[in-house]
């Protein structure tokens, strides 16, 4: 187990600085469109397609980051009413939805890209199956790590909690 908690740790810290980095980079091509919107009276073709696409990847990168923090939706009251053990047992249940969810997720992406291949963006002119690699990837993780919270000796809690 403790090779599972170790995994699930290494996926969160990859995320979070993948994600921090697409902020970054977000910002900083921001504020250039900015700038050369007013100092330079033209703006950049391709920036606001950049900063669309990295949004995506934030949101989906930045779930599995909300996830391991428990700040995702959760039926704390349900779980508080129903007492120690059957709210162990709606804890597991919640992971193997998260588990469901996201597998489904990333299996239709998967397909979804193989479509998408064949189009290519109009800014960036980039193929549009990597743009939707970062769902793919991001769904991934959080396979990964529902799979860690279900697994984990600690009765379905995330595994940085206990």
């Amino acid at each position: 187990m403790k090779r599972i908690e170790r995994m699930a740790r290494i996926l969160e810290n990859t995320a979070k600085a993948a994600a921090c980095a697409m902020f970054g980079l977000m910002l900083v091509v921001g504020a250039i469109q900015v700038l050369n919107r007013f100092l330079f009276d033209t703006s950049l073709s391709w920036s606001e397609e950049l900063q669309r696409y990295l949004h995506i990847w934030l949101v989906f990168f930045s779930i599995p980051l909300a996830y391991r923090a428990s700040r995702h939706i959760g039926l704390a009251l349900l779980r508080e009413r129903l007492g120690a053990q059957a709210g162990r047992v709606l804890d597991k249940i919640i992971h193997a939805l998260w588990l469901a969810v996201f597998g489904a997720t990333a299996f239709f992406t998967w397909r979804l890209m193989g479509v998408a291949k064949f189009q290519v963006t109009p800014g960036l002119g980039v193929r549009m199956d990597l743009v939707y690699a970062g769902l793919l990837v991001g769904c991934l993780i959080m396979v990964c790590l529902a799979a860690a919270s279900l697994l984990s000796p600690r009765d379905g809690q995330h595994v940085e909690e206990a």
